[in-house]
């Protein structure tokens, strides 16, 4: 039984895992989803990595424009699932709220979205990804002064990170506010 729980089925998971990645590799949406829903099924401890890689693969089939819709919403479903069980396994992992927030993003749920990333922001207040994510929530709403603010926080964090910087200067175009924009990408980016 040892064997069984410690060897194989992890070792199972791992090899749907990457069929499922071999699937996605070659396009073949229905037969990366069925490797993964099967990886996910076998529930053994350390699933975290099959997750994160089945909600990566999840928000890029939704997005694709040949999956069928029936199939889109079932994989977005699943997804959701997925993602919240990893909070509730693991709830002072901000990584999960973080994903859960990203299928809220791209299907439209900002203020969802931001309720999700505002406690991932509390488990790592310096977390820039949190910080970029929940800007993007605030475009979403066209609340680009909001936006604004938080990026200007996420580049405080570190200022020679370039994606900071840059993600500050797309909020100030948005907001109508070229000349902000220019002063920091030209402060960086002027040699």
């Amino acid at each position: 039984g040892t064997l069984y729980f410690f060897n194989w089925k992890p070792l199972r998971a791992n090899q749907t895992m990457i069929n499922a990645m071999q699937a996605t590799s070659r396009n073949d949406v229905q037969g990366s989803y069925k490797a993964f829903t099967d990886a996910l099924s076998l529930g053994f401890l350390g699933q975290q990595e099959i997750r994160e890689q089945f909600i990566r693969f999840g928000v890029a089939a939704t997005a694709a424009s040949l999956v069928p819709k029936e199939l889109k919403l079932e994989i977005l479903q699943r997804v959701v699932r997925e993602a919240e069980a990893g909070i509730i396994d693991q709830p002072n992992d901000p990584r999960m709220y973080l994903y859960l927030a990203a299928v809220l993003n791209r299907v439209g749920l900002s203020d969802n979205a931001i309720q999700t990333l505002e406690k991932a922001r509390l488990l790592a207040p310096k977390k820039q990804q949190i910080y970029f994510e929940l800007a993007d929530a605030y475009f979403q709403q066209q609340n680009y002064d909001r936006a604004e603010e938080i990026l200007i926080q996420a580049l405080a964090f570190d200022t020679s990170y370039d994606t900071a910087r840059v993600n500050l200067a797309v909020a100030y175009i948005l907001g109508q506010k070229q000349a902000e924009a220019d002063k920091i990408l030209i402060q960086r980016f002027q040699d």
